[in-house]
């Protein structure tokens, strides 16, 4: 990311960041170890609690899309409008580096861990289909190094988390097509191929990917983003006003949209995603026109400590998680299907989520801590394409 962003708007960037990848481990968490709150018997306030906050996962996505298209796609919107040129060859490269400095290695990770879970009865518990040795295998790891996960095979060793991956990287792929596409100064030759590769990936994509948000629609999300990153003037310029309204949204379908209604109303979801997704855009334009922007409570250093392996905590935290609950298992007899209502059940969740936040700082000062680094290193080797002109 090479715009400059003031220091309070930095530090809320990194809250989002992390708090976003907290709120999916937390689901996933809840969703391993926690009996389903419609088969208690009695629901405390504890585990409604838990279960409240474990339902805005998806939304968690969304915002990682929103932020995504605003550090990558605004940094390329940057480059544009300062050189009039983009260097396709560079972006790639850094880009999708950003992805595999930490995914590549995760990959090693899952299947030492999985192995690991599935020797304790992992598959016994119901953390794994039995099918998860077959996605183990070396043609689904070539698949998934790939990023076409979800297009032409499945998620590497059943890491669901993986599927936004695949959206994300075909994203990086597609938006510098759009821009050159776009820009006016391109020749006529270069402008009509970029729109031919875009139209031709971004349908092809979207119609081999068998589940999960398409990358088609999905990419207007990951555009609002972009468009904070472009535009000088929020809708809602209230920063207030718009977290309320962000706030309020999120709240009201969460009360009233159940799951029956995710499941068959697919439409019906993506405009609701879309709908929080450009409030969330509003809410991060206005914050970063605001010149009195306070700081949020921890200060920039705390939140950029932890949003520093917020993308490591994503990629590994379900084969951490998975070979935890199996160990737990094996220890005390009961790792799934948990009441939620003795502190015995809360330590071993909380333990979870302790040891999966632990193993994620770890795994990323050997991975995600050392990208510019590597970047740097395999620049001084690498020969990148030429940039493309976008405008005189």
């Amino acid at each position: 990311m090479t715009q400059h962003r003031p220091t309070a708007f930095n530090a809320w960037i990194d809250l989002f960041r992390w708090s976003a990848a907290l709120c999916v481990l937390w689901t996933h968490t809840g969703l391993r170890m926690l009996r389903p709150a419609p088969n208690l018997e009695h629901l405390t306030a504890a585990r409604g609690a838990y279960a409240f906050v474990a339902g805005f996962d998806h939304y968690a996505v969304m915002v990682f899309f929103v932020l995504s298209g605003y550090l990558v796609g605004g940094s390329l919107i940057a480059e544009q409008r300062r050189s009039g040129r983009i260097a396709f060859g560079r972006y790639l490269f850094r880009r999708l580096l950003r992805l595999c400095v930490v995914l590549w290695p995760a990959y090693a990770l899952i299947w030492l861990l999985d192995h690991a879970a599935v020797q304790l009865g992992a598959i016994q518990l119901g953390l794994f289909t039995p099918a998860v040795l077959d996605s183990l295998s070396p043609s689904t790891l070539a698949c998934n190094m790939a990023f076409l996960q979800m297009a032409a095979c499945v998620q590497y060793g059943e890491n669901g988390a993986l599927w936004s991956l695949f959206n994300e990287a075909w994203y990086y792929v597609l938006f510098p097509l759009l821009l050159i596409a776009l820009a006016g100064a391109a020749s006529r030759s270069i402008r009509l191929a970029c729109a031919a590769l875009f139209l031709a990936l971004i349908a092809g994509l979207t119609l081999l990917q068998f589940e999960a948000a398409r990358l088609a629609p999905y990419m207007l999300i990951w555009l609002l983003g972009a468009v904070v990153a472009a535009v000088r003037k929020p809708a809602i310029p209230s920063v207030l006003l718009a977290g309320g309204l962000l706030a309020g949204t999120l709240l009201a379908i969460r009360l009233l949209v159940r799951s029956s209604f995710v499941q068959t109303h697919p439409v019906e979801v993506f405009l609701l995603d879309l709908l929080v997704s450009a409030l969330f855009a509003n809410l991060l334009l206005a914050m970063r026109h605001r010149s009195s922007l306070r700081m949020p409570p921890g200060g920039v250093q705390l939140h950029q400590a932890l949003a520093s392996f917020s993308f490591s905590n994503y990629c590994v935290h379900i084969p951490v998680l998975t070979l935890y609950i199996s160990t737990i298992a094996v220890l005390t007899g009961a790792g799934t299907d948990l009441a939620g209502d003795r502190l015995a059940d809360w330590a071993k969740l909380f333990g979870a989520l302790a040891v999966c936040i632990l193993s994620a700082f770890v795994y990323s000062r050997c991975t995600e801590a050392h990208t510019d680094r590597l970047r740097a290193m395999v620049s001084r080797r690498a020969i990148l394409s030429p940039a493309v002109a976008t405008s005189r």
